[in-house]
């Protein structure tokens, strides 16, 4: 059985990076949940690593009133 996390040596094949602010901002950009631990590592839950959450808020269209001023 899994890990539940990803380990570092996954978040940095993952991301490319060893930095971690590096690291973050490329699993956001990925849609991948991730949080900062008190040891300063990154985790990243292996649930959220292989089914991404869509984007929270995708940019809608403004749509125009039918109203004529």
């Amino acid at each position: 059985m899994s890990s539940l996390a990803l380990t570092e040596d996954e978040v940095v094949e993952v991301t490319g990076y060893r930095r971690i602010s590096r690291q973050m901002a490329i699993l956001r950009e990925f849609g991948i949940p991730c949080r900062r631990r008190p040891d300063n590592t990154v985790l990243v839950l292996r649930m959220h690593f292989l089914q991404p959450v869509e984007h929270a808020n995708p940019e809608l269209p403004r749509l125009k009133s039918s109203k004529s001023k």
